[in-house]
């Protein structure tokens, strides 16, 4: 047999002869162009080739290849691939192939990393649909342009002998600690002392070093200049008065500020202070300028709103209350309509109504007769009010039912909480991937189901992350089933596969509940054997059957994997639920 060499440039065919086929390979390790230092180091290895069948002719058919990176020319690398053993990387891909040729990036898949070509001997391994080929190709130098990456970051750990800086570099000496760098030449840099924190950094002069004022001063001072010569240093602020610039915007001062003045224009005009007035008095205006005073009531053409009056006080427009001082108030209005404002329980109602009783908390008032009116019982949060006939007071209906469950008029009497005839649930997102043996509930998917018959449709999207022989689906009711018969079939969307094959250990028995460990078993029978399941191909598995639910529990849908392969239940998987009886 020919060898084929992994090498960068230039690209070159090799043949490898197996049992029953001839692999022509055309091997192109490419890492990219290195046209900028500062690009990142691609993550890909390219590899191409021309594969034939026993007849030499060109395969149009998609293969199965593994690649693995070993640190050895021979011995067994199938052990997990992990820095310390044999094998250090891995990768499996589904190859397309058109007319005999492939191209594939290593790396797609599985991260390449510089770690995997720390060494100076790396060889290539290639197994083509189950078949090994031998001996393993040594890698040449393009792939090691991985290690490259470690320039990306520049530290002490990869750096050898003495990094040149600007300027000649070799001023740059060891600073202190807490310090800041400066010149102390044309060419050379050196450290200040520390920077106290808090501290202001003043400059030298002269090529000496910047240091610190070497006061933090007190709250509120400001750093204040002392001219030339001098450190500045921390000085309080000026006192200054409390008053305000003239309107007329010169240097002239108004009044000074007291507590509870306020401001106002005067005749000169400038700003003049306006003393608080006396209290319960309004800021009135008057001809020219405001002044504190009383309201006047005879001064306004109309007053709004609610005014104050001394009790029993008459005139200005208010009547009198009479009665005794400790009984209720009877309030004559004087002319029309009025609102009445009082802080007595009792008022009197419309139409001399003297049926107005009082009420019942949480309750709602109904009218017990013509002119009369009194209050329901309380009505229960999330509780629907039914009427109650014959001036009979309304009623709560006692149940608020289950989830999505919806209200049912029985003809006659009550109405009923029931389960909609028809009901449809749907996965929003993607449900949880599920690479286990185990049975595991879908979430999003389940609903509560009532006692009734019920037939039931799932449409159920999925994928493996890997080839599989098969992908389980179980449908489970925690309550009590008498009766549960379901069939099942399947789609290979991308192939356009499908079987339709009843599932006899789907059958339940009377009285047993699905729930039970026992009879889940059974329902690991639905969906499984699924021999064409392919890598992420997109598949559709279609449940349907007939229950009979003689007690309410959640209707779930399960699934797991034959051979532990991540399953991926996808969005738009939907439940169809009708009630037949």
């Amino acid at each position: 047999m020919n060898k084929f060499a992994a090498c960068a440039i230039p690209a070159i065919f090799k043949e490898k002869v197996m049992k029953k086929k001839i692999i022509h390979i055309l091997t192109a390790m490419l890492l990219g162009s290195s046209a900028s230092v500062f690009a990142a180091v691609p993550g890909f290895i390219n590899f191409q080739g021309r594969l034939l069948d026993a007849s030499k002719l060109p395969k149009n058919v998609p293969v199965s290849m593994i690649f693995r990176i070993c640190d050895t020319l021979a011995g067994d690398c199938s052990v997990t691939c992990q820095s310390g053993n044999s094998c250090l990387w891995t990768e499996t891909q589904t190859v397309d192939v058109s007319n005999g040729i492939f191209a594939v990036q290593l790396g797609s898949f599985t991260e390449l990393t510089s770690e995997v070509f720390s060494s100076a001997y790396r060889y290539l391994e290639i197994k083509v649909e189950g078949e090994t080929l031998s001996p393993r190709e040594q890698l040449a130098s393009g792939p090691y342009s991985f290690r490259s990456s470690v320039a990306d970051s520049l530290d002490a750990a990869n750096l050898t002998g003495t990094a040149q800086v600007s300027h000649g570099g070799t001023g740059l000496t060891g600073g202190t600690s807490g310090g800041v760098p400066y010149y102390s030449g044309a060419a050379a840099m050196t450290s200040s002392s520390e920077l106290t924190q808090y501290n202001v950094l003043l400059g030298g002069g002269g090529g000496a070093a910047p240091y610190a004022l070497g006061s933090l001063g007190v709250t509120g001072q400001v750093l204040t200049s002392n001219d030339a010569g001098a450190n500045p240093s921390w000085q309080a602020v000026p006192a200054q008065t409390s008053a305000l610039l003239s309107a007329t915007h010169t240097d002239t001062l108004a009044a000074a500020v007291v507590r509870g003045d306020i401001m106002i224009g005067n005749a000169t005009p400038k700003w003049a202070r306006l003393a608080k007035g006396a209290q319960y008095t309004s800021l009135n205006m008057g001809a020219s300028d405001p002044a504190w005073g009383a309201i006047a009531l005879d001064q306004s053409a109309a007053v709004s709103g609610i005014l104050a009056a001394a009790n029993g006080g008459t005139g200005s427009g208010f009547t009198e209350f009479t009665g005794p001082a400790a009984a209720k108030k009877t309030f004559t209005l004087p002319n029309a309509s009025a609102t009445i404002l009082t802080t007595n329980a009792a008022v009197t109602v419309g139409q001399g109504g003297t049926g107005l009783t009082g009420g019942t908390s949480g309750g709602v008032p109904y009218y017990s007769g013509a002119a009369a009116m009194t209050s329901s019982s309380e009505l229960t949060q999330y509780n629907v009010l039914l009427g109650g006939g014959g001036g009979a007071a309304p009623y709560a209906l006692g149940s608020i039912g289950v989830s999505s469950q919806v209200l049912t008029s029985n003809g006659s009497g009550n109405p009923s909480w029931q389960d909609p005839l028809v009901m449809t649930v749907s996965l929003a997102a993607d449900a949880a991937s599920n690479n286990t043996t185990n049975l595991v509930a879908i979430t999003g998917l389940d609903t509560t189901v009532g006692i009734g018959t019920y037939v039931f449709q799932y449409f159920i999207r999925y994928q493996s992350s890997a080839a599989t022989t098969g992908v389980k689906f179980a449908v489970d009711h925690t309550g009590e089933v008498s009766t549960f018969i379901a069939n099942r079939r399947w789609v290979d969307l991308s192939a356009t596969a499908s079987t339709n094959a009843p599932d006899q250990n789907a059958v339940i028995a009377a009285g047993e509940v699905m729930g039970s460990s026992a009879v889940r078993a059974k329902n690991t029978a639905m969906g499984v054997s699924l021999s064409v399941d392919t890598a992420n191909a997109d598949m559709l598995m279609i449940i349907e059957g007939l229950m009979i639910v003689t007690a309410s529990g959640d209707l779930q849908l399960l699934h797991g994997s034959e051979t532990a392969v991540a399953t991926t239940v996808k969005a738009g998987t939907s439940l169809i639920l009708t009630k037949t009886r």
